[in-house]
């Protein structure tokens, strides 16, 4: 009696573990969540040997408007944000949550709450990139809703057919209210100058829209977002380093801190397409130049080489010690500001860095470029704080002014 007892029990035991194994077989194997279907599928694109890594984004981003009715966009966020730095920036895939947000909304405060500060400002750049320009790529979706324009814009009517001049107008009110809610000002302008080039096509249009600003930190911003978007858009480079870098002597003649925004996306472009042990050649192709040319483009190969210093596969020492001091200190400028863009020096000192080893520490100890690599830390990327004299006109040209 006792034995059927335990055999009844036992026989029992084994049917709810095979039910509960299969239920686990429906939800993970057969029928996974759509978190888990995007992840794999996107892990599928990127696995992809035979496509390049400009392909690779564009397949990426599509995937998103695909599970966009499936997976809520904190969701989407939180998964992109863990996917940082395994092929995938979560920066560029955010803009496209970003634009979906803005679509679906009532509202840009709500798009703007949705979105926080995630994935380096990316969603908050996408919520610009929706309110103020025509995305035909996601009109396919039968639900898609427009916009409403808030009320304290003062515009009436479809946002897709308001003009660039426009948008230009709008832009200091638009950065001021995002800065009431918490994003900092220079990367509203660097999502207007995203905007700027979808809208115009070219950089030197871009750019003029840019130069409105009487701020030369806003100045800057403005044409990074203008040579960022560019350089999403740019799926081959050109065989020598002076024909990719021509067009940035064309931005600098709009305005001086184009150098640096044009420089910091462009080399960063080369670069990607680069083994690591490319990054001397941009060096050397600096040090032949003059001017602000020069100093920008010491800037834009510090920015380039940002992700090798935060993995620990070359020290900032290393890569800012060609050119004059300015060059140097240029360079630091731009290592420094795209190390930031993963991990709070100024807060957690190096705990967050692979190495353990703070990039300012490389330099000799109390040395100048020690000293101003942490003051570049303490002035941090957003708030004006940092001297702009090196990105604005040395010779007393119209880009003197650093700051309001």
């Amino acid at each position: 009696m006792k034995h059927n007892l335990f055999a009844s029990l036992f026989a029992s035991a084994a049917v709810v573990f095979v039910v509960i194994g299969c239920v686990f077989l429906w939800i993970v194997v057969i029928h996974p969540s759509p978190t888990r279907q995007f992840l794999q599928e996107l892990q599928g694109v990127l696995a992809d040997p035979a496509t390049s890594p400009y392909v690779k984004r564009e397949r990426s981003t599509e995937l998103i408007p695909k599970y966009w009715r499936r997976i809520p966009a904190p969701e989407f966020l939180k998964v992109l944000t863990t996917l940082e730095g395994s092929q995938v920036s979560c920066h560029n895939l955010s803009h496209t949550v970003g634009k979906l947000v803005m679509r679906d909304s009532s509202n840009i405060a709500d798009a703007m709450s949705i979105c926080g500060d995630s994935c380096r400002q990316g969603c908050f750049h996408g919520v610009l990139f929706q309110l103020f320009g025509d995305q035909p790529e996601l009109q396919h979706d039968p639900d898609a809703v427009p916009p409403n324009v808030p009320a304290w814009l003062g515009i009436q009517g479809p946002t897709n057919h308001i003009t660039v001049k426009e948008i230009a107008a709008l832009l200091p009110g638009v950065c001021q209210k995002s800065a009431e809610m918490g994003h900092p000002v220079e990367e509203c302008f660097h999502g207007f100058g995203h905007i700027f080039l979808m809208a115009l096509g070219t950089p030197q249009s871009a750019l003029a829209y840019c130069g409105q600003s009487s701020n030369a930190h806003y100045r800057y911003h403005c044409a990074g977002g203008v040579f960022m978007q560019r350089e999403a858009t740019t799926s081959t480079i050109m065989p020598t380093l002076a024909e990719n870098f021509a067009i940035c002597d064309y931005a600098g003649k709009v305005f001086s801190e184009a150098f640096a925004g044009c420089y910091r996306y462009t080399a960063r472009l080369v670069m990607r397409n680069h083994p690591v042990a490319f990054h001397p050649q941009i060096a050397a192709y600096c040090d032949s130049l003059t001017g602000q040319s020069r100093l920008g483009c010491f800037h834009g190969y510090g920015f380039s080489i940002s992700g090798l210093i935060y993995a620990g596969k070359v020290k900032l020492v290393d890569v800012c010690s060609a050119g004059t001091e300015n060059d140097q200190k240029m360079c630091v400028d731009g290592a420094i500001w795209g190390v930031l863009a993963g991990v709070d020096l100024s807060t957690h000192t190096a705990k967050r860095m692979p190495t353990g080893l703070h990039p300012c520490w490389t330099f000799p100890k109390d040395s100048v470029l020690e000293q101003y690599c942490l003051s570049t830390v303490r002035d941090g990327f957003y708030g004006g704080r940092h001297d702009f004299a090196l990105y604005s006109a040395m010779d007393g040209g119209n880009d003197t002014e650093k700051k309001n």
